[in-house]
């Protein structure tokens, strides 16, 4: 019974936010449209750039430390919602760092909803000011991300970099990483509340935004989106290679969903055959620690799935020894040195044994990691990267093949099968 009030007052909240969005979106629409040639931009001028949402993975603050410091763009940041794992005056010198309507995880409803109404003022002023809105996120200003249409209306671009679990479903997106061989949300559960957000927020996105994604984040992925590559800032170059006791670092910020388990069993079946290492984990620990860390680390788990992630990005930049998520049909980076995070401890442990008896197999994938992360993920080439981006020149990918009848196969209630066939436009019968 709980459950049931909790899911209606989920549901409840949902409505009147959306109701009070489309509100305000009505009212501002007919003013955007009368002044969005109010101002003029000045010749040689640097484009401006507003940097909002909620920071995953300390994107937000490389990002902005890259494009701020390119000095091609004047960069505003507006982070809705501290992350205590980084640090609030993290962002770079060059950055102009908005601070109003930010809230904690603490605050009251009504001091969030008062910072709410704070952070639409600044919205209001800043459309008539910023020539770019990235949105990192799906979290935006306005309710059903209204603002959107404003931001398109005042004929502003608009680019929405999707982070993971904004728009994956994950019952369904398990479906797709199976069949590369990939069991990462496994046991998922299904939900109606959960699927119709997603669905919202990746048809939406994609029919008002330049997306930047990645095919394991678009669950409901329907036309071509843009490839998202990470942004690293340089990191010390790792000791760990030099080590008599090699370090192997895993550093999860949820152990349920980043194979912990599997990690910690891998490690106790190594300690039975060699002692000649170090084993850490890190968990819950700021941002800053870990870095720290990592300038000793010689080889680094990060997590199973399908793409190298956040932490595999700084393990590549230190020129560690990368095991995380390697399938090359949903990243598309062909030369990705990271090796394969399996399904099960003892194979972990085979793939740690065997690099550990290999200084120059390791040495090896340690420089591939750094020339990894200086082709894909420095701030020189994400600089590239984004004047792409702006231009309509950055590469795109496509669903996989057969997407959607992966996804029929794999739906297990009513509301999957019609959100399925609703979305793709055909009525196909399950294999």
């Amino acid at each position: 019974m709980h459950k049931y009030f909790s899911s209606l007052k989920y549901v409840l909240s949902i409505s009147i936010n959306a109701f009070i969005g489309i509100i305000v979106f009505l009212i501002l629409l007919p003013f955007v449209l009368i002044f969005r040639q109010m101002k003029s931009k000045v010749v040689g001028e640097n484009e401006t750039l507003l940097l909002a949402g909620v920071e995953t993975s300390n994107n937000m603050r490389n990002i902005s430390a890259v494009l701020a410091e390119s000095r091609i763009y004047k960069v505003y940041v507006h982070e809705f919602i501290e992350n205590p794992l980084y640090k609030e005056d993290g962002f770079s010198p060059w950055v102009h760092n908005i601070r109003f309507g930010v809230w904690c995880s603490s605050d009251h409803f009504l001091i969030r909803s008062g910072k709410r109404a704070i952070r639409f003022i600044v919205f209001l002023k800043m459309l008539l000011k910023i020539d770019i809105f990235f949105f990192n996120w799906t979290v935006s200003y306005l309710p059903l991300n209204l603002d959107y249409l404003l931001i398109k209306a005042a004929r502003k671009k608009l680019i929405v970099r999707h982070c993971g679990s904004d728009v994956r479903y994950r019952p369904l997106q398990h479906a797709i990483h199976r069949s590369f061989g990939v069991s990462q949300w496994f046991g998922a559960k299904s939900s109606p509340v959960d699927l119709a957000i997603k669905l919202y927020k990746q048809c939406f996105s994609e029919l008002t935004a330049i997306v930047l994604s990645t095919r394991d984040h678009a669950t409901f992925q329907y036309y071509p989106l843009v490839e998202r590559p990470y942004i690293q800032m340089p990191l010390p170059r790792t000791v760990g290679l030099s080590l008599e006791k090699k370090l192997i670092l895993h550093a999860p910020s949820d152990p349920s969903i980043k194979g912990t388990s599997i990690v910690i069993k891998a490690i106790q079946i190594l300690e039975t055959c060699r002692k000649d290492f170090e084993f850490l984990l890190l968990t819950g620990m700021p941002h800053e620690e870990v870095l720290q860390v990592l300038k000793r680390t010689t080889i680094l788990i990060d997590q199973p799935g399908a793409v190298p992630a956040r932490l595999a990005t700084e393990g590549f930049a230190s020129g560690c020894v990368v095991i995380g998520g390697n399938v090359l049909e949903l990243h598309g980076y062909d030369d990705c040195p990271s090796i394969q995070f399996p399904d099960h401890a003892e194979k972990l442990a085979q793939i740690l044994d065997k690099l550990l008896s290999n200084q120059e197999e390791m040495e090896t994938l340690a420089d591939l990691s750094y020339s990894f992360w200086l082709d894909h993920f420095s701030p020189e080439a994400y600089n590239s990267y984004f004047v792409k981006v702006l231009k309509g020149q950055a590469r795109m990918f496509s669903r996989v093949k057969n997407h959607e009848i992966i996804m029929i196969n794999a739906t297990t209630v009513w509301y999957e099968k019609l959100a399925v066939r609703l979305r793709y436009g055909k009525w196909f019968e399950a294999i």
